[in-house]
């Protein structure tokens, strides 16, 4: 049966728009998109497990409020910054060893102190003042002591870099089936900010349009076999207030 042109244009018509807004849709945002909105799904239905894989912040709906839907008003210029968890990993394996010796140095000091050790921590419960050889060995273990909150708080410190920069790159190139030590590599730490208009329904149960600010990271691994892995969104701002109308 022979069908008009104009009946063969009308008919595809709806498909042809689909299309199109499927790619106005992917194209204001992209994968970033879906991310952002499989983040705030998660968020409404308490989806803990898909959110632990994709943000390092939460939306609690219980206080936040329900983002219903959201478009996309602008997206920042995307900035990289390079990943140094190998330095990191370093700077760390080196504070701890120095943590390690220190300990087994002062352990050793003390076994041999035991007797003086224990008249002076009983002299400070009391308030006293030592004298003579006591006296000497407390400004002796006052050094032991001073040595040791400068190495703990340089092993703290260095726990706290490798940790803060390696969570977000792990959580990024995550594979359950092909783990990977991300401080075995070089590479980089891509961010954007995604400024959205969400239709939101707050906790009291009002429809309320927010504009809130999404930073997603990205990490990407350098070696033998180049890995990019996913952006993870790990700040949430609401600028509602401060947005000029």
């Amino acid at each position: 049966m022979h069908r008009p042109r104009y009946a063969i244009g009308f008919l595809l018509a709806p498909i042809l728009f689909a299309m199109v807004f499927a790619a106005v849709g992917c194209g204001a945002g992209g994968t970033e998109k879906l991310t952002i909105d499989r983040f705030f799904g998660a968020s409404r239905m308490g989806d803990n497990v898909t959110l632990g894989g994709i943000a390092t912040v939460a939306f609690d709906p219980r206080v936040e409020g329900q983002v219903t839907g959201s478009s996309v008003v602008s997206v920042s210029e995307e900035q990289v910054t390079p990943l140094r968890l190998k330095e990191l990993a370093a700077a760390y394996e080196e504070a701890r060893r120095a943590s390690e010796d220190l300990n087994k140095r002062k352990l050793a000091y003390q076994d041999q102190h035991t007797e003086e050790l224990n008249r002076l921590l009983d002299a400070e419960r009391k308030g006293l003042k030592l004298r003579g050889k006591d006296a000497e060995f407390q400004a002796a273990w006052n050094k032991w002591r001073e040595e040791t909150a400068a190495v703990e708080k340089n092993l703290s410190a260095a726990r706290g870099k490798l940790q803060a920069e390696r969570s977000i790159a792990e959580m990024s190139v995550f594979n359950p089936q092909n783990p990977i030590d991300a401080t075995q590599y070089d590479g980089e730490l891509a961010m954007k900010e995604y400024t959205l208009s969400a239709a939101t329904i707050t906790p009291a149960g009002q429809r309320v349009t927010r504009r809130l600010v999404l930073t997603l990271q990205q990490a990407r691994l350098k070696g033998e076999t180049p890995i990019t892995g996913r952006w993870i969104i790990t700040k949430i701002t609401d600028v509602t207030a401060s947005k000029t109308p």
